[in-house]
């Protein structure tokens, strides 16, 4: 898998979303506006501008950094996307971190266990996660947890109503507040937290179970392996400095692919649990047919993926000495 292309994601994005039905200074006027009103409105945001027009405008934009400004909110889609972007990446960082933890020593254990019953707990919660949307895991998460065992936040956001959330430079409430010392607010914005990263995070467990089960069963035939374990290597050790070392370049480049399905998956979780993301931002823009908005968030997440590769490409170098050789 490649890396996409910026501009043909730009002008992919561009008509595909002129495309879509209907009229959004008619939708953002409302059904009362008279026409005169949806006309002005048009050519506030250039619509009435042949589509060849709109292009090249849209083009220009792009070279001076902007993106346009939303029809539904009135603002730059730049200034919307940066304010909502911390949400996003927080929930998806805590989303990696629940499928680190559950794929990696799942997918472990089950390479290098010879019993068939730990292989297939493995296999099953992969098959599990595949299968699960993250829509449908994250109602049913509240269901059970909020409206039937009432041990989970009402899903309203990031924090209860009420409760500000700390100053901090990151936008990341959990690591603002556990550098502002303000344990209280720390516990509430985890509480929240969770389920959505549940959501998100159970599913993309499954591809990180299977690939690190593959990676250390073969690793272990290796001949490698197998004089390390024959001269009495502990094993901690093996699975410590030799297992995860060598599995740990695999994994990285699977982290990041599922990093930015993340990205992708976390429209709707931010839509299930009303968590005010870049996500639920896209969703809000696609009701108004917010063309600017929509073209936004998808260069975004096509940013996210070019970054994270050109991350991948920098870890795997410093995990592998052989690729510096290269």
């Amino acid at each position: 898998m490649g890396c996409p292309d910026p501009s043909r994601v730009a002008t992919l994005t561009f008509f595909v979303s002129r495309a879509m039905p209907g009229d959004p200074a008619k939708i953002f006027a409302g059904s009362q506006a008279t026409d005169t009103a949806i006309a002005a409105i048009r050519a506030q945001f250039g619509f009435d501008k042949p589509l060849g027009v709109q292009y090249l405008d849209y083009l220009a934009g792009l070279a001076r950094g902007d993106l346009g400004t939303s029809v539904r909110t009135g603002h730059g889609v730049l200034d919307d996307l940066t304010g909502r972007f911390p949400a996003t990446i927080e929930l998806i960082l805590a989303a990696l971190i629940v499928a680190l933890a559950i794929g990696v020593p799942l997918g472990v254990a089950a390479g290098a266990s010879a019993r068939r019953g730990v292989e297939r707990f493995a296999r099953g919660v992969s098959t599990l996660g595949v299968s699960i949307p993250e829509f449908w895991l994250g109602l049913l998460l509240i269901v059970v947890f909020y409206s039937s065992l009432d041990i989970a936040p009402a899903p309203v956001g990031r924090l209860d109503i009420g409760v500000p959330a700390p100053d901090g430079v990151t936008g990341l409430i959990t690591v603002d507040a556990l550098l502002a010392g303000d344990l209280e607010v720390l516990g509430n914005a985890a509480g929240h937290l969770l389920l959505p990263a549940l959501a998100l995070g159970l599913p993309a467990a499954a591809p990180i179970i299977r690939l690190s089960a593959e990676a250390t069963a073969s690793l272990l035939r290796s001949d490698h392996l197998f004089y390390t374990r024959a001269i009495g290597t502990p094993p901690h050790v093996v699975y410590l400095k030799h297992v995860l070392r060598n599995i740990a370049p695999i994994v990285t480049t699977m982290t990041a692919l599922i990093f930015g399905f993340l990205v992708g998956g976390a429209v709707v979780v931010e839509e299930v649990f009303a968590w005010p993301g870049v996500g639920l931002y896209a969703i809000d823009s696609l009701h108004y047919n917010d063309y600017a908005a929509v073209q936004g968030f998808v260069l975004l997440a096509a940013a996210v993926y070019i970054l994270l590769f050109l991350a991948v490409d920098l870890v795997n170098t410093y995990l592998d000495p052989r690729k510096r050789l290269t």
